[in-house]
């Protein structure tokens, strides 16, 4: 036993502390490895990509056991990369070469900064971007059959394209041009008049964007379904019709059944010396393929009347009367009556017949709700004239009105009194909400020897006037054709207007068909404005001849043409377009040619083709005689202006047409080489029901 045992056990337990601390004390490596510290490490993430030229792509690297914890990035060892192999930002932000390098593949490294022997490096592969998907066009409706004349419209969906617009076209193994139709901007396309052979149309949208990308839909053209043509007549029509010599008139309704009969009708019949009303008991018709008829109905005290007649549309047919027993010939037209109802507002009119000295012309405009009137009246000077012809004497004034209402066929009275025209008295016919036609009450009296009785009685139309313009004429081109008389007889004068608008005089160059031939007229510079009751005293030099013109509306307007020692009525209209070809008017036409009492009336109807040939059929009548059912030939030209000559021949006799393109549906015009003169109207025929 120690001799000292306190002592010996503090040592004791003193040494077992240090030992425990000596060995709680870790040196060297946190892993306890060693003695050297952690080594610095660098990861990139991703490892391998795969980047599209021209693409970017986002590298991260991630660095331990630094401090600095920040990378320098090199592309195939060069720092930043190269235009060749690929660039990348300071944040790893890698974007690819414009083209492929070779070898295609690429080293994105990332270098610690703490220790630039520590690095990670990731793989890349350079490709090439695939294409962009390819425009495609696509056309609905693929396949469309298409009635002639008829419309159908086509869209076109552009993909894979900034501009998703489209070019139309129109292609056919038996077609060209105006011959396989017409289309738009906007895809609607309006099939050709005649049905082509073979009788397919494509219509191809091809993209603006890439014109190389297109889609085509085929069109199969048809006749239009049979139908029968009696039912183009079917309800009631407003008959209005002037005799030749303007001497006669009949107005008044028939009822059509759409079957070929006439099951009813009341008329106002006003032959010289003697007016009267009386009615229609029965009646029959028949209609063609071509739109031609006959009609026969059976006047209560008068007997069988007949006529024939061409059917522009289901409203609308020319017509004309023949009668062997009569040296008379009516000529007028037929329209679908749609309204009854005693007329309101104001209305434009035209008139013709007989005054104090000779036959008369107005031209005018009423107020149906005012009770007053403008107009002016064209008449011989009495004094030194022969054949009720001399130099022509122009009134203009006002009247006041009387208006009564319309009984259930849409017939009243009407009075216009004034001091240039005395006291005319008259009975409208109601035609639709804004047409009306006008037949006298005071009887006609004939003008024998170049004197008219004391009764003037003249007929006509009117027409409700719409928002007029004030002032200068308006720009734009005009043409018009005006009937009438003068010391040789019977003269037609037509024409083109054109004025620039504002403060600038209408130029005229026009023609003036005459017994013996065609004048024509050196271009005329005219004087002109536009009154707020839309009259227009258009006076021409040289020539000394005026238009006395009313317009109905901006496009339209009733006109009264004197110059010397002649007069005529007849209208003018604003042309629907600055220029017109062939194809604009190629398709099938109705048309009326009258005259004087000298002349022959002819209903017809033809086909004009794009390569100027004319085809047909037509009714004659003359003193009374109809030459039925005679066929036509022959030729037309046109130039830009929408003027153009006629050259067709039927029943061995050619004559020549001077005519103006009011718009594709719409020409008008007059003889010009028969001292017989005749005007002339077309319409564009539409046959279905």
């Amino acid at each position: 036993m120690s001799r000292h045992p306190v002592s010996s056990f503090i040592f004791t337990i003193s040494m077992a502390v240090l030992l425990t601390l000596v060995s709680g004390c870790k040196w060297g490596s946190n892993d306890g490895s060693g003695g050297e510290p952690p080594a610095v490490a660098v990861s990139i993430s991703p490892s391998s990509a795969s980047v599209e030229t021209d693409a970017t792509r986002q590298f991260t690297a991630t660095v331990t056991h630094a401090t600095n914890t920040s990378v320098t990035w090199q592309v195939d060892n060069v720092t930043g990369g190269a235009e060749t192999t690929g660039t990348i930002s300071a944040a790893g932000l890698y974007t690819a070469p414009s083209t492929v390098p070779n070898p295609a593949t690429v080293t994105v490294k990332a270098i610690s900064a703490a220790d630039a022997s520590i690095t990670a490096s990731a793989t890349v592969t350079i490709t090439v971007p695939p294409p962009p998907p390819a425009v495609s066009v696509d056309v609905q409706p693929a396949t469309a059959s298409v009635q002639t004349a008829a419309a159908q419209h086509f869209t076109a969906t552009v993909s894979n394209a900034t501009d998703t617009t489209v070019t139309w076209s129109l292609s056919g193994t038996g077609c060209a041009g105006a011959a396989c139709g017409t289309i738009n901007a906007s895809g609607d396309y309006t099939a050709p008049g005649a049905v082509p052979s073979p009788a397919t149309v494509t219509v191809t949208a091809t993209s603006v964007e890439d014109p190389t990308k297109s889609d085509a839909a085929t069109v199969t053209i048809t006749a239009p379904v049979a139908a029968d043509p009696l039912t183009l007549l079917d309800g009631r029509f407003v008959l209005t019709t002037f005799d030749q010599e303007r001497n006669g008139f009949v107005t008044g309704v028939l009822d059509f059944d759409g079957a070929g009969h006439v099951t009813g009708g009341t008329v106002d019949l006003n032959v010289p010396e003697a007016t009267t009303q009386t009615t229609i008991s029965n009646g029959t018709y028949t209609v063609g393929n071509d739109g031609r008829g006959r009609l026969t109905v059976n006047v209560t005290g008068v007997g069988a009347v007949h006529f024939s007649f061409v059917v522009v549309h289901a409203g609308l047919a020319r017509i004309m009367y023949f009668e062997p027993t009569s040296t008379g010939d009516l000529f007028g037209t037929l329209e679908l009556q749609t309204a009854t109802a005693k007329p309101t507002g104001k209305y434009v009119f035209r008139l013709e017949g007989t005054g104090l000295t000779g036959r008369r012309g107005y031209v005018g405009v009423m107020d149906l709700g005012a009770l007053t009137a403008e107009l002016d009246l064209t008449e011989p000077n009495p004094t030194g004239f022969a054949d009720g012809y001399g130099t022509v004497q122009v009134f203009s004034g006002n009247a006041t009105l009387t208006v009564g209402a319309a009984n259930a066929s849409g017939r009243g009275l009407l009075t216009l009194s004034g001091a240039q025209t005395g006291t005319l008295q008259f009975a409208y016919w109601v035609i639709t909400a804004s047409r009306i036609a006008l037949i006298p009450m005071d009887p006609v009296a004939p003008i024998i020897d170049g004197t008219a009785g004391a009764s003037p009685a003249s007929g006509g139309v009117a027409e409700k006037q719409g928002a007029i313009t004030a002032g200068a004429f308006a720009a734009g081109n005009y043409v018009y054709t005006a009937m009438g008389f003068d010391s040789a007889g019977v003269f037609d004068k037509g024409g083109r207007i054109a004025s620039a608008g504002a403060a600038t005089s209408p130029v005229v160059s026009d023609e003036v068909g005459e017994a013996g031939g065609q004048v024509l007229d050196a271009a005329t510079v005219c004087d002109t404005a536009v009154s707020a009751t839309g009259r227009a005293d258009i006076f021409c030099t040289p020539g000394s001849y005026g238009l006395r013109t009313f317009f109905i509306d901006a496009q339209h307007a009733y006109t009264l043409m004197y110059a010397g020692d002649r007069f005529g009525v007849g209208a003018l209209y604003k042309q629907s377009a600055s220029s017109y070809i062939s194809a604009d008017i190629a398709g099938d036409f109705a048309f009326l040619a009258f005259g004087d009492e000298t002349a022959n009336n002819v209903t017809g109807a033809l086909n004009a083709t794009d390569a100027g040939d004319l085809a047909g059929a037509q009714d004659i009548a003359e003193n009374g005689v109809l030459e039925p059912d005679v066929a036509l030939t022959g030729t037309y030209t046109l130039n830009l202006e929408g003027t153009g000559e006629t050259n067709v021949t039927a029943a061995a006799v050619n004559n020549q047409q001077r005519y103006w393109v009011v718009s594709p549906d719409l020409i008008i015009g007059f003889t010009i080489n028969d001292a017989d003169k005749e005007s002339l109207v077309l319409d564009r025929q539409d046959l279905n029901p």
